[in-house]
């Protein structure tokens, strides 16, 4: 139970974020390129490669690594927004920054995490 209540608590933080961050970074123009959602999802791939390797280091408890996770991370972060993002791209005519949006937002997103787990680690030593 103690695990649900940390995603349940986690989540809320993520959502207020990513929203937060929406409203700091703002989009209006369908054609031009999503910023926001760009950020978020990038900023929340190094997160959780951070968390991760922070967490199999540090032996850190089930309830706080499914919170941040699960909840703060998986709230935070919008791969359904990208999706929808990345159609409107090509719904409006921009299929070439459709293209380059969904690879780069891929592309950042997996080195994004694999920085944050090599820098998490390199802290060991």
């Amino acid at each position: 139970m103690r695990i649900w209540v940390s995603i349940l608590m986690f989540g809320a933080l993520g959502a207020v974020s990513r929203y937060g961050i929406s409203l700091l970074v703002p989009h209006h123009d369908p054609a031009g390129w999503p910023w926001a959602t760009f950020l978020i999802n990038v900023v929340g791939s190094l997160a959780l490669g951070v968390t991760l390797a922070l967490a199999a280091r540090n032996n850190l408890s089930m309830v706080w690594r499914e919170g941040v996770g699960t909840g703060f991370l998986g709230a935070f972060t919008t791969f359904s927004a990208y999706s929808m993002e990345t159609v409107r791209l090509v719904q409006s005519g921009s299929v070439l920054l459709a293209v380059l949006y969904a690879f780069s937002s891929i592309l950042l997103g997996v080195c994004a995490a694999l920085a944050g787990m090599t820098a998490a680690r390199k802290k060991e030593a």
